[in-house]
């Protein structure tokens, strides 16, 4: 899901390349992240390589205070080296997450059921006004938006009372969400749904940009950052790279 709000994030964008490694459960990032730091000041010290730079992300559904308790547990012992101390402070430094509006616990798929409710909250006046103050945008003719206001209402008829979002517990849980929305034909066919998780972030991106800045605007400014400074770090290192 990260990467798919991130290539959308960055799509056009050709001059900040990626490279994503994947950590399965948010619990092993600060793992991943430690293996990751440990090599790098190595290059650094020893080779005088300039070590890449890293951005670990969540969905935005991890609290602060969960990962501190994961990150504390990290490095057992009581006497921890300098070193130790450095890349504890840098995981932290390094691990950001995108922002949920809605936050009820009792959901689950928070991320997917933020984008639910954004994707709904477009409307075809709004795409409308978007083409008359911006030109062609993301639904490109009549047909597409039709087929995209098609989807947008099949997403409002899923609840919390469909049968394939209740979880065992008996509380929704919207990872079948997407699931759902690929099983969807429109009037007309729009090659674009053949990639959903694409295409309902792209909406949202072109046609609720206020939720799509607040959502992913922490995210872009770190990546941002972290490829400006990265980019400056290898053009004065005086390495031979050859």
């Amino acid at each position: 899901m990260a990467k798919s709000v991130i290539d959308c994030l960055f799509e056009g964008t050709h001059d900040i390349s990626r490279r994503y490694i994947y950590s399965g459960a948010w619990q092993n990032q600060a793992s991943c992240l430690y293996g990751f730091l440990s090599y790098g000041m190595e290059l650094g010290e020893h080779y005088s390589i300039p070590s890449f730079g890293v951005v670990a992300v969540t969905d935005g559904d991890i609290s602060k205070e969960e990962e501190q308790k994961r990150k504390s547990k990290l490095i057992k012992g009581d006497h921890k080296n300098p070193v130790q101390h450095e890349i504890l402070d840098l995981i932290s430094t390094f691990t950001s997450s995108f922002t949920l509006e809605i936050k009820d616990k009792t959901i689950k798929a928070l991320p997917e059921y933020n984008q639910k409710k954004w994707f709904e909250e477009i409307t075809k006046d709004r795409i409308l006004e978007v083409h008359g103050r911006e030109g062609q945008s993301f639904a490109r003719s009549e047909r597409e938006i039709s087929s995209m206001v098609e989807l947008i209402e099949l997403s409002k008829s899923i609840s919390s009372d469909t049968p394939s979002i209740i979880g065992k517990n008996g509380n929704p849980d919207y990872h079948l969400y997407y699931e759902i929305l690929k099983e969807f034909i429109p009037s007309n066919a729009d090659h674009k749904m053949n990639d959903i998780y694409w295409y309902v972030l792209s909406a949202i991106k072109h046609y609720n940009k206020d939720k799509w800045n607040f959502y992913t605007q922490t995210i872009k400014e770190k990546i941002t950052a972290l490829h400006k400074d990265h980019k400056n770090r290898f053009l004065q290192s005086n390495f031979d790279f050859r």
